[in-house]
């Protein structure tokens, strides 16, 4: 017997007929998809040797379709039933696009680059022989306006994903045993912001100066500081070992780098300006403080001992008549400090939101009164679609930026209060050397507490 449907007739029998009326009520809600997909002339319950034969618990998705696996096609067909599963195809394809670093398992990546295709030709006045023609290479799609489609359409949801997985990385590098990130790090970041203005731009120095010269001010810097001469010696045993390497540093800046094998290197990029010397006396005490630590933990104080030194070193060619050093390097690590505290308030911000109801634009203009601050801020639903787009651009290729930045507005209410210690006894800079050498590590919840109230009581200081 036939059953007739308006994609192709079921041949069927009395044991089977059950079957074959769900299958034409699933064909004929499904019809253009399948009419597309579909290209026998006839489907079979009965008859084994037929070009569509589909036995007893099989599908009509795995028997039959051509350039679609089933997976994709039963995810097509349901549409608006797996949000979830949308979202993340469409930022498989954003990854790709932006040369990100979102992780994927490799044997979904096709199935999500080819469910974010469907939804763009399918709502973008698109059939399903156009989906059709796209799998099969006859139809090429527009990457901006594809890229487009996928930021209005998803935005918010593929936000969510970046968020979580961003905080997440920030919890497993410094929080591993604890269930939350501390309430106290949001404060942090909120107090900075209330201080200075994060969407103002970071200037470096440009005063030229050669190699040369900046490393002898570095040296002669080190000498000044430290009577022992444990630092020249350290400065010494780095030389002899080849811990300096000029260029290949994994970022376009300065870095120090840690092997498995225990090695560590300190990667120069040499600018000719002033700002080699500062990045000089950075990194050096970033090496420096590592000889002392277990470098298989992450402290949140890391950057605390290198910008507290760097900011010396500022003092220090002050001294000798490079005027305006200090106070535009006090200027740089306020600005960035700002703009790092800005981004972990954001993300703590909008995972609160997300945790009672899914995230919208109502959450993203919540978040206007610190972005009025911002040069290009301008007020209305497009700005705070931008400032989306661009955070999860940023989230997509660096999503382990917060965590990179947690260190630097941990150090800037501790280094302050270092340097204002050090204003009123000198004898301050052996103190830090002495605690550096002794290895002693505070513990994560009160170097919290005391950024939290130090940062206070800069705020009230502010008001007066």
């Amino acid at each position: 017997m036939l059953l007739q449907t308006s994609v192709v007739p079921i041949e069927y029998d009395k044991n089977t007929k059950k079957r074959a009326y769900r299958l034409k009520q699933l064909l004929e809600s499904n019809e253009e998809f399948f009419q597309a997909f579909l290209k026998d002339d006839e489907i079979s319950l009965i008859n084994p040797k037929s070009n569509i034969f589909i036995g007893r618990g099989e599908s009509v998705f795995s028997k039959g379709l051509y350039l679609i696996p089933s997976t994709l096609a039963v995810l097509i067909c349901k549409k608006d039933k797996v949000p979830y599963q949308r979202s993340i195809s469409a930022l498989v394809w954003l990854n790709d696009y932006y040369d990100g670093k979102v992780e994927v398992d490799e044997k979904y990546q096709s199935t999500f680059h080819r469910l974010a295709a469907a939804d763009y030709i399918l709502n973008s006045g698109g059939t399903y022989e156009d989906l059709y023609d796209y799998y099969s290479g006859r139809l090429k799609l527009l990457s901006t306006d594809f890229i487009d489609y996928l930021n209005e359409e998803y935005r918010f949801s593929i936000s969510e994903i970046l968020i979580n997985n961003s905080l997440d990385i920030l919890k497993e590098v410094f929080f591993p045993n604890s269930n939350e990130i501390p309430l106290d790090l949001e404060l942090i970041s909120k107090s900075v912001l209330e201080i200075a203005n994060p969407f103002l731009e970071s200037v470096s120095l440009k005063t030229p100066m050669t190699k040369e010269e900046s490393t002898f001010l570095f040296e002669t810097f080190l000498k000044k500081i430290d009577k022992t001469n444990e630092l020249q010696e350290v400065l010494k045993i780095m030389k002899e070992q080849g811990v300096w390497v000029e260029g290949n540093s994994p970022t376009s800046d300065w870095a120090t780098t840690s092997k498995e094998s225990g090695k560590k290197n300190i990667h120069c990029n040499f600018s000719n300006t002033i700002e080699d010397g500062l990045a000089l006396v950075h990194e050096f005490f970033h090496f420096y403080t590592l000889m002392y630590r277990d470098t298989n933990k992450n402290y949140l104080t890391s950057e605390v001992v290198p910008i507290y030194f760097e900011m010396l070193f500022a003092s220090f060619l002050e001294e000798l008549g490079y005027t305006g050093v200090k106070e535009a390097r006090e200027n740089k690590r306020k600005t960035t400090t700002a703009s790092n505290a800005y981004c972990i308030y954001e993300l703590l911000f909008l995972r609160n939101q997300a945790s009672k109801h899914s995230l919208s634009i109502e959450d993203e203009l919540m978040l206007d009164e610190i972005r009025q601050q911002a040069p290009y801020y301008d007020e209305g639903i497009d700005t705070a679609k931008t400032f989306c787009d661009i955070r999860n651009k940023i989230l997509i290729t660096e999503p382990a930026q917060i965590a990179a930045a947690t260190p630097y507005v941990i150090a800037y209410p501790l280094v302050k209060k270092l340097l204002e210690e050090t204003e009123k006894d000198p004898n301050t800079v052996n103190i830090v050397l002495d605690k550096i050498r002794s290895g002693q590590k505070t513990a994560d919840d009160e170097v919290l507490s005391t950024a939290k109230r130090l940062l206070s009581s800069y705020q009230k200081k502010k008001e007066v």
